[in-house]
């Protein structure tokens, strides 16, 4: 049984490394907020923060959004409010389609990278206007349907339990993310799978999701490795980003106490900017790669039957351990490790025979 993840996280270093237009659209796709199960975690810990003072949330947001409502009085304030609004609603669909777009474009370019051919990334990026609304779908789906199950299944749960003062509380807590996050993560890899069929077979929204169920039901485990292998990377990655953070914010810290002030200008060049800067880099590269990385996974698992690290250990280890590689009988084991073989004197030519 052929490698699998190695071979797709390979390829998929590649096509990063070697095209760094891709790069940019991995500026956008970061607004996409798909970082698999931590993702999921973060969005669960920031629901439950929120709805465990909901009064006062909702409190904040229906008086920030009154602030943006009020207008100076008369027809002119009216209608100033009306084109800051249709400016806004604008600027929010323009920015909702480029990041959409950027996502289809790593997928197309990640496969005619594959498949060795020219990427044509301008062409990509106009004609993901055909896959754009069912992509936007897909994503607003996920995202309602997880909502749905912070609110209704576990948020009730964990506030009972946080709230609670029984000694017990943390083994229900793990007990109730045990049973929600696997659940998140399947609804995760299923639109993962159904975005990829949207884009690169041409299916419909509902057909979409059809096919990617029927996929992660006769792959579940291939997919579970597979993030897991991107999730440990995350990881990886995510800590070197922090010591290298912690290793280039202490000199910027000595040169902004140096200089006269310590304005708000001398801390923002020398120590947010640099910092943006670095995980905005990093996280471009970190978003083309997991889409990449999917992107091929889906590809290979669609085209061919493919076998989990697991399954291909298992394998490995029956063959080793089946009849034909051991020794099965005692004769095996008695038999002399070298023969010596008889010479034969070959007699000269003309030469008589001995009687």
């Amino acid at each position: 049984m052929e490698p699998l993840y190695r071979v797709v996280l390979k390829k998929a270093w590649h096509i990063v490394k070697k095209n760094p237009v891709l790069w940019i659209f991995g500026f956008f796709a970061i607004f996409l907020l798909d970082g698999g199960p931590l993702q999921v975690f973060m969005d669960t810990v920031v629901a439950i923060s929120n709805l465990q003072s909901p009064t006062s949330t909702f409190a904040l947001n229906l008086e920030t959004l009154a602030l943006f409502f009020i207008a100076p009085a008369g027809i002119g304030g009216f209608i100033l409010q009306i084109l800051r609004l249709t400016v806004v609603i604008l600027v929010a669909f323009l920015l909702l389609w480029i990041i959409i777009a950027s996502e289809i474009s790593i997928i197309k370019s990640t496969i005619q990278l594959d498949n060795k051919e020219k990427p044509k990334f301008i062409k990509s990026l106009i004609g993901a206007k055909q896959n754009f609304f069912s992509v936007l779908g897909l994503h607003i789906i996920s995202k309602i349907i997880t909502f749905i199950l912070i609110v209704g299944i576990c948020l009730p749960l964990l506030i009972f339990v946080v709230n609670s003062s029984i000694s017990y509380r943390l083994p229900i807590a793990f007990v109730v993310w045990v049973i929600f996050l696997p659940i998140a993560i399947i609804i995760s890899f299923i639109f993962k799978y159904a975005i990829n069929f949207v884009v690169l077979k041409g299916e419909k929204f509902s057909q979409s999701i059809k096919d990617a169920w029927m996929v992660f039901k006769t792959n579940w485990m291939i997919s579970i490795e597979m993030s897991i292998w991107i999730l440990i990377i995350n990881l990886v990655v995510g800590f070197l980003l922090l010591l290298i953070t912690q290793i280039v914010i202490v000199p910027f810290d000595l040169v902004a106490l140096s200089m006269v002030g310590g304005g708000v200008r001398e801390i923002f060049f020398t120590k947010i900017l640099p910092i943006f800067l670095l995980y905005v880099f990093v996280g471009s590269i970190v978003t083309v790669f997991q889409i990449s990385s999917w992107t091929l996974l889906f590809d290979r698992i669609v085209s061919g039957k493919r076998h989990s690290k697991l399954v291909r250990v298992i394998a490995s280890m029956s063959s080793f351990m089946s009849a034909k590689n051991q020794i099965s009988t005692i004769a095996d084991v008695n038999k002399t490790a070298i023969e010596t073989p008889k010479i034969v004197k070959k007699r000269r030519a003309g030469r008589p025979k001995v009687k």
